[in-house]
């Protein structure tokens, strides 16, 4: 066997035997200290253990074990959410790690084939949910996000799931889940944007299908109606008219929708004083466009964003004022909830808080996303 292989052959062992409390492997350089190895060779032994579905490998976490077969006697909770892009990715690493301390064994299936490709059947993925549906978990963590559109989600729902983040399905929610207040968190933007004196605030939607933005049942749950109708109060209780501070998706296209922002920043009569994205990324695809179109960000736009994400934050080249939805506080509740019975469980939402920035002088020139 060459170097690698006993390496990883070792891993596998300590992994099978329960050597890592808490279902979390240590750092590289730990690992190669322990095990007598270059860090290089960790490297290359933990990835092929990750591509053979035993590990998860997260920035930020750590190297955590998936596998169930690696505890057999712990509960089995099943994960059918999406795993990559901002801020699901945060959230889906809070829930892993939330759920492996608390002695579980976790197994996942990622939605975001689904989410970038609504239309199209993923049969990977649907092989995917079948296989883990076998295993009988004991509780099942359901993304609401394109929720009609997840293959045999009449199955899951037999199985009465704890379903998160936003319920973004034609059919009636009958079972609780852990939500982000979408509405405070458009309320706790367009509170700030007033109290900056701001008169001509802007609130800029994610695209959103036509084909779910306007159907009453797909929508009437939808994350960006919530935040604008958070923000349109906001607005209204600061003696603004609602109607004319909000951009919301009514184009065929998303590049139709993102088209918009030439308008806002190229014509003087549309410039907003204030502007908020309905997420961080919003938020820098707009001063993207005011430096294109105008050379620069002028100084006196106020920003906000939602999400309080690494496109806001203090290492951000323009830090601005966003709301954290607390993906964290979120993990924790599904646990709580998972620990309940399902006639006991109720719904939870979790509550958002303004992160105020001081925002500083940019070099423009590198405002990129």
């Amino acid at each position: 066997m060459t170097k690698i292989q006993t390496i990883k052959a070792r891993l596998h062992e300590m992994i099978l035997s329960d050597q890592f409390p808490g279902g979390k492997l240590p750092g590289e350089r730990d690992l190669a200290d322990l095990l007598g190895a270059g860090r290089n060779t960790i490297r290359i032994a933990l990835q092929e253990l990750c591509e053979k579905g035993l590990i998860e490998r997260h920035r930020k976490v750590g190297t955590l074990i998936r596998n169930s077969v690696a505890n057999p006697d712990k509960k089995l909770a099943g994960l059918i959410v999406r795993t990559e892009g901002c801020p699901s990715e945060n959230c889906y690493h809070h829930i892993l790690t939330e759920f492996i301390a608390a002695g579980y064994s976790v197994q996942s299936v990622s939605t975001t084939p689904i989410s970038k490709q609504i239309w199209k059947p993923n049969k990977m993925v649907e092989t995917a949910i079948r296989k883990l549906l076998r295993t009988e978990p004991e509780i099942l963590v359901v993304d609401g996000y394109v929720n009609g559109r997840i293959p045999l989600i009449e199955e899951i729902r037999k199985r009465n799931p704890i379903m998160i983040d936003f319920y973004d399905s034609p059919r009636e929610r009958d079972f609780t889940g852990v939500w982000f207040d979408y509405r405070k968190a458009g309320y706790l933007a367009g509170k700030y944007l007033i109290g900056r004196g701001c008169r001509r605030p802007v609130l800029f939607s994610q695209f959103v299908p036509p084909c779910v933005r306007f159907n009453p049942d797909t929508y009437v749950h939808h994350r960006d109606k919530l935040i604008i109708e958070g923000f349109r109060q906001a607005m209204a209780e600061g003696g603004i008219d609602p109607e004319n501070t909000v951009i919301s998706c009514s184009s065929a296209t998303a590049q139709e929708h993102y088209r918009i922002f030439d308008r806002l920043t190229a014509d003087t009569r549309c410039m907003p004083d204030s502007f908020c994205g309905a997420s961080d990324n919003l938020t820098v695809k707009f001063m993207r466009f005011l430096i294109e179109d105008r050379g620069k960000i002028p100084e006196n736009i106020v920003f906000a964003g939602i999400g309080n994400s690494q496109w806001s934050g203090e290492s951000a080249l323009y830090p601005f004022t966003s709301v954290e939805l607390h993906p964290e506080l979120l993990a924790q509740a599904i646990v709580q909830q998972a620990a309940l019975k399902q006639e006991k469980r109720q719904d939870i939402f979790i509550e958002p808080t303004l992160v105020e920035r001081q925002e500083k002088q940019l070099n423009n020139k590198h405002c990129r996303t």
